[in-house]
């Protein structure tokens, strides 16, 4: 059966734009990162030191998803940007806006503004609850979600 050019071109485009979004699947390409908001929850203690108006938190914790975790902060008064650090080095990144609900307390409404390795382009919010535990010693916990 003969076909015109003009009907083979238009079954090639056609078959074309079906396999494209199949290959960009199958690659990852052309995919959102991660694509999935994934539960967050984020458990940490350590110290802090206080130079008035600022803030320096470090400590250990666990995190879904970063596993063991190293924990660091840095604030002005009541924006902290937070950075996570997983065993293998990966980096999540938070900006954490704080509420100071008593002496030892405050609470937070976060958002992720940065990462490295597997939380590169990554997003997400949640909420945090810090507390002073006595002396220069708090624990953080910080639940959410985030996409990578």
């Amino acid at each position: 059966m003969y076909q015109s050019w003009k009907s083979r071109a238009a079954a090639i485009a056609i078959a074309a734009a079906m396999l494209v979004p199949a290959l960009m699947f199958a690659t990852g390409a052309g995919a959102a990162k991660g694509g999935t908001d994934r539960p967050l929850k984020v458990s940490v203690e350590g110290t802090f030191v206080s130079n008035f108006p600022n803030l320096t938190y470090t400590g250990t914790g666990n995190a879904s998803h970063l596993g063991k975790t190293s924990y660091v902060s840095s604030s002005g008064l009541f924006t902290f940007t937070e950075t996570l650090t997983a065993a293998n080095g990966d980096t999540l990144t938070l900006v954490d806006n704080i509420t100071i609900v008593s002496s030892t307390q405050a609470t937070g409404v976060w958002t992720v503004t940065g990462g490295t390795g597997r939380f590169a382009g990554a997003t997400g919010s949640g909420t945090s609850l810090t507390t002073h535990t006595g002396g220069v010693a708090f624990t953080q916990t910080w639940t959410g979600s985030i996409s990578y």
